[in-house]
């Protein structure tokens, strides 16, 4: 329905995308976990030691029912399950099944976690359950749960819980029937919790076999059934943990006393004849490996067979088909795979699989994923909640004639969420997806006409457009809304002017925007002072732009996201409007720049007119932040460069490197390094507060003192600054020129900030008749957090909440931050 505002109704809702071809809805959100709360002491059945691999010891909880009340069997007694506590023993080094390497990592893991280094542990663990190892998974799922290293988060343990599970992995299936018994990131699932059980103690699980006994006997999840309860305690209580084993053999023998004879030789019969099953495909994740589609087969055919498989609701072998292509880079394939797994439909809903499939397909311009990946960062759902990505993304799916995201983007002007607000551009957006045939954009139209908000105001065109939405809607509210703005704005028109824009209504129908229209409410087809984005010339535009130095991305005339974030970066430079589109400016500064870039290469060679070739202008300091070798800064220590340089080691000569972003409000910028060497991580939890001592790494004044990196420490002054901007932080850590774009790291060496300016001393002795001392200012890491999460950086979080020496801080620091020379 849509929602209402000051005098009339307006559509807030943010427009997923249309579903899979096969018609399916995308996903509104996320279901909310529900949490059973019992009362009374809870009893102890048994517990589980560790005995091989990453078995944690368990102890019971009680279990509640759907209506918050406890549940009891007939004999008044509580039913208990169990919570996992935390990883308490190391991994063994043999891991069945898995490469030595492998092996060592985790047992380095388990170790870490045993000593409470839970950051250490954390990142390996999640380093190995990203490559697919299960017993990380469910270490990184019981990280969550307990708040071990991370903020406490049951939907994520269930997400890595479920991720092991499937790949057979029985502590993690045991630990996900737990989940959904309680309650806990899922919504309460008996059902859905018996089955987990089961699958872990067909598996050959003790412990699950004593629990699932459990749920037989009390008829918990399934039908009461005595024979079999007995019959997985009997199993259990073969286990070689004597815990296990002695909870088991209580139960056989209270159970034996209620059952015949003949009931319970049925039962031991059925315990004869088990024997535990291996996974099958049914009980896995889909692999993530690439397979290759059979020779000879038409990758466009094998598309359309996955379509067709969804629209016959054969979610399985669409997404075989989908994920065979979407591996071998067929956009529209991975945009498909991304609305299943956000839908959930043929594989577990996964936002955050969702997104990686969304940001692969819209590196290659895919309009469809461009918007829903703005609809995840809009929702917060499988990325972290950030408007002003949500608002990039719409954009560029808006500018390529995605209509549902041009009604997002302006949806995102209208309230002004991570741009500023503009009724204007608003209406333009409006107007371009109202024409489309959007149907909620149609309605919002017509509120802005009668309101004036944005166009002038035009009851005329407001008529037409509520005409037009309130016989399109096909909700019957929002229908009915719709029908009452119709009639409340005919009340206040001339019988000519209701003819007149039932006329235009009549007469108005939905029409496609070609790739050539290139601005927001422009009404010719044309591309007015711009040029068409063909693949070959945006082939070209991407050769020159990597010859200047930017990151544009492979020259393949695809118009994705690096290639306009280079376009902008260079339209900066050279004082063009920055918005990251070809136009015949752009084309004429190209040819000043590599004619000038040219020149001086001959020039430096000896060949050519005698020109002096480019020198070092300036320094500045930057620090990785990811293993992908991408390196922040400030935006003005690379500006106005022909070359920006960077040391990809220690003792080894600069080499040129790309501007991937900038973004000159915030004064931060990304540069493409060398991949595979350190990178630092961000303070994860609170932030830091005012008096907390931070230490400040860079290259001050680099050709007047060492060569190495410097360190200076202070401490954190005020948590803004001139102005009371809160993008920056004041330091008081001594900082002198060239330590521009350095890291500014709390006790624990996470970064907390990036350096970015000093006040100028003179200037305010002059004003104020004292000297400042140490007034120093760096952006904030939340500011620099969003500005890496718009640009879809994977970097690193870390907690610190224990303290290192400023010696180890200074050590670490010098492992990842990088000196940056600007050369012209």
């Amino acid at each position: 329905m849509a929602d209402q505002e000051s005098e009339g109704p307006v559509s807030r809702r943010a427009a997923p995308d249309a579903a899979v071809p096969a018609g399916a809805a995308a996903p509104a959100g996320v279901e909310r976990s529900r949490t059973g709360g019992g009362r009374g002491r809870p009893r102890e059945l048994w517990r589980r030691q560790v005995t091989q691999l990453c078995i944690p010891p368990l102890v019971p909880i009680e279990r509640v029912g759907r209506s918050g009340r406890q549940l009891r069997g007939d004999a008044g007694k509580r039913i208990a399950t169990y919570r996992l506590l935390g990883l308490v023993a190391m991994l063994l080094l043999a891991i069945a099944g898995a490469p030595p390497t492998s092996a060592q990592t985790l047992s380095e893991a388990v170790a870490a976690y045993k000593r409470g280094d839970y950051a250490t542990a954390n990142r390996w663990f999640r380093r190995l359950a990203e490559q697919g190892v299960a017993r990380a998974q469910a270490a990184l799922g019981l990280m969550y749960e307990n708040g071990r290293g991370v903020r406490r988060n049951d939907a994520e343990a269930v997400r890595w819980y479920r991720r092991a599970a499937e790949q057979g992995f029985a502590a993690a299936q045991s630990a996900l029937g737990v989940m959904y018994a309680k309650g806990r990131g899922v919504p309460q699932s008996d059902k859905e919790a018996v089955r987990w059980f089961r699958r872990a103690a067909e598996g050959g699980d003790a412990l699950a076999q004593g629990i699932l006994g459990k749920f037989y006997e009390n008829g918990v999840g399934v039908p009461r059934d005595p024979v079999r309860a007995y019959k997985w305690y009997r199993l259990a209580a073969s286990s070689t943990n004597a815990k296990v084993r002695r909870g088991a053999a209580a139960n056989l023998r209270r159970l034996g006393q209620r059952l015949t004879p003949a009931q319970i030789a049925r039962a031991q019969r059925l315990a004869r004849q088990w024997r535990p099953r291996k996974p099958t495909a049914r009980t896995t994740r889909p692999r993530a490996r690439a397979e290759r589609l059979p020779a000879g087969t038409n990758a466009s055919l094998a598309f359309r067979n996955a379509v067709r498989a969804h629209a016959r609701g054969n979610h399985a072998a669409a997404y075989r088909g989908f994920r065979r292509l979407a591996e071998q880079g067929f956009a529209a394939a991975q945009f498909n795979l991304g609305l299943m797994y956000s839908s959930g439909k043929g594989v577990p809903q996964d936002h955050a699989e969702a997104a990686k499939w969304y940001r692969r397909a819209s590196d290659q311009g895919n309009a469809g994923a461009q918007n829903m990946l703005g609809f995840l960062y809009g929702r917060g759902l499988g990325v972290r909640k950030n408007n002003a990505a949500a608002a990039r993304w719409y954009r560029r799916a808006a500018e390529q004639g995605h209509a549902r995201a041009q009604f997002n983007l302006g949806t995102m002007y209208r309230r002004g969420h991570g741009v500023a607000k503009n009724p204007v551009k608003a209406a333009r957006w409006y107007r371009r997806a109202a024409e489309q045939g959007v149907v909620q954009a149609q309605n919002n139209l017509g509120f802005m006409y009668e309101t004036g908000s944005g166009v002038p105001r035009d009851r005329v065109a407001a008529l037409k457009w509520y005409t037009i939405a309130a016989a399109r809607f096909s909700d019957s509210n929002d229908r009915s809304f719709a029908a009452r703005n119709r009639g409340r704005v005919a009340a206040r028109l001339t019988a000519a002017q209701r003819a007149r824009a039932q006329r235009l209504a009549r007469q108005w129908r939905p029409r496609k925007e070609t790739a050539r229209r290139s601005r927001p409410g422009h009404g010719g087809s044309g591309t007015r002072g711009g040029i068409a984005e063909t693949r070959r010339r945006v082939a070209n535009v991407q050769r020159l732009l990597a010859e200047l130095g930017y990151d544009p991305g492979p020259a393949d005339g695809v118009m994705g996201p690096r290639t306009r974030a280079a376009i902008r970066a260079f339209q900066t430079t050279v004082g063009l409007p920055a918005d990251g589109r070809l136009s015949n400016g752009l084309a004429a500064a190209f040819v000043v720049a590599i004619r000038a870039v040219r020149a001086t290469r001959k020039a430096s060679a000896g060949v050519g007119p005698q020109r002096r070739g480019m020198r070092k202008a300036s320094t500045g300091s930057g620090f990785r932040v990811s293993r992908q070798g991408l390196i922040l800064t400030n935006a003005h220590v690379v500006r106005g460069c022909a070359e920006v340089r960077v040391a990809p080691a220690p003792n080894v000569p600069s080499r040129r490197v790309a501007v991937s972003a900038r973004n000159d409000p915030a004064d931060l910028a990304l540069l493409r390094g060398q991949a595979g060497r350190p990178s630092a991580a961000f303070r994860l939890g609170r932030g830091v507060r005012p008096a907390a001592r931070v230490l400040v790494a860079g290259y001050p004044l680099h050709d007047l003192l060492s060569a190495g990196v410097n360190v200076s420490t202070g401490n954190v002054a005020a948590l803004a600054g001139p102005g009371d901007d809160h993008r920056l932080i004041q330091i008081t850590a001594p900082v002198q020129k060239g330590n521009s774009g350095g890291p500014v790291l709390d006790s624990a060496g996470n970064v907390v900030g990036v350096v970015v300016s000093k006040l100028n001393a003179l200037k305010v002795a002059r004003a104020t008749g004292d000297i400042p001392q140490n007034v120093n200012f760096a952006v904030s890491a939340g500011t620099a957090r969003a500005f890496l999460d718009a640009e879809g950086v994977a970097y690193s979080t870390a907690p610190s909440d224990k303290p290192r020496a400023p010696e180890d801080v200074a050590a670490a620091a010098r492992k990842f931050t990088v000196l940056v020379e600007c050369w012209k």
